[in-house]
């Protein structure tokens, strides 16, 4: 049997396995996806039809380190998808062709697994537990819950709830265990993240995730938290079934690094050496994919792209308020900016960090 045929069984296997279009905006969950088979990422790459200076150039700018070398080579096949549309079903066809590495057991895991980003359908009791929404007084609560048993799986637990990778990176750089739980935590209940998308902080939305394939299918914690926090008799429906434009206030206070339109220029002036990778910052920066794709499609933008499409994203990110978004700030900027899907330009965020608070400063 050939292996294009191999493929096509196994594919067969998951009929409802998605085609629809990937973005940049998946790239951490597919990174998370397929960090089993990172030791292949040039055979991935390869697969994707990536030209192989650009391969060989990743190994060196990475030092060979596979994971880092993974997602330069997923981002790069987001942005431009070479053989077929980006999608959940050609990453399981990569998997497991023998081109990208001849691993259909990980293929398997990875359909099975990922594709629903922690949504769960086979929880009986997910109805059961309590859905209003959760606020910052209810952090010891929550980080009690995911100590007991699924603390280290902090990261994966964050990333389906909704917190950017970057801001996970952030919370990694804590000393301890129990420092990194708590950063997470806190960036969920704070709403530091798409709220339209993953919906807001909740017993529920938690359940949902740890009890998920992709969270570890921890079921007898979700089942405890169940019992600890299940459905009020007195609860109303619209608590039940919280939406993301509702919130427990006016969100949280403005920062004092918090950027406005008046930043504008100074921002074009210090990312104009970025601006070819826009997108992806807009998506660090946490700009709703439907809006990047907006922007991608503006006829009038296109004559002066990157730069047009640049300015674009940075005017709708200084428009961005909670309790749908984050403020944007210096420190959001910065943290983009060194994260490792932008390629770690810790100067550039010194550079940013200095000027942008240099000029409030003196303004």
């Amino acid at each position: 049997m050939s292996d294009a045929d191999k493929v096509q069984r196994l594919l067969a296997d998951f009929p409802g396995l998605s085609t629809e279009e990937l973005t940049l905006t998946d790239l951490p969950f597919i990174r998370m996806a397929t960090i089993n088979v990172g030791s292949h990422w040039y055979n991935l790459g390869i697969y994707f039809h990536l030209p192989t200076n650009s391969l060989d150039e990743f190994r060196s700018k990475f030092r060979q380190n596979a994971n880092r070398c993974l997602t330069a080579v997923l981002g790069e096949w987001l942005k431009n998808p070479t053989n077929e549309t980006a999608s959940w079903r050609a990453v399981v066809a990569a998997v497991a062709s023998r081109v990208g590495g001849d691993n259909p057991a990980e293929a398997r895991k990875i359909a099975r697994n990922y594709t629903t980003y922690g949504r769960v359908t086979d929880f009986k009791n997910l109805d059961k537990v309590d859905n209003r929404q959760l606020s910052s007084s209810d952090l010891a609560s929550v980080k009690t819950a995911l100590m007991e048993g699924v603390a280290d799986k902090w990261m994966s637990i964050g990333l389906l709830l909704g917190v950017p990778y970057y801001r996970l990176e952030s919370c990694e750089a804590e000393d301890t265990l129990s420092h990194r739980v708590t950063a997470m935590v806190t960036e969920w209940l704070e709403r530091r993240y798409d709220t339209e998308v993953f919906g807001v902080p909740s017993w529920r939305r938690l359940v949902e995730v740890i009890a998920s394939r992709a969270g570890g299918s921890h079921n007898y914690l979700a089942n405890q938290l169940v019992k600890a926090h299940p459905v009020q008799a007195d609860q109303s429906p619209e608590e039940q079934y919280p939406s993301s434009a509702q919130s427990a206030g006016s969100g949280p206070s403005k920062p004092a690094d918090a950027l406005s339109d008046s930043d504008l220029a100074a921002l074009m002036r210090l990312l104009g050496p970025v601006a070819a990778e826009w997108e992806l910052l807009g998506v660090q920066l946490g700009v709703a994919p439907n809006v990047l794709r907006i922007i991608k499609s503006k006829p009038l933008l296109l004559a002066t792209a990157p730069l047009s499409f640049l300015q674009e994203t940075l005017y709708v990110w200084l428009q961005q308020r909670p309790p749908e978004r984050s403020w944007p700030t210096v420190r959001v900027l910065c943290d983009a900016l060194k994260s490792e899907l932008m390629g770690e330009k810790f100067e550039l965020a010194d550079i940013a960090r200095t000027t942008l608070l240099g000029d409030r400063e003196t303004r």
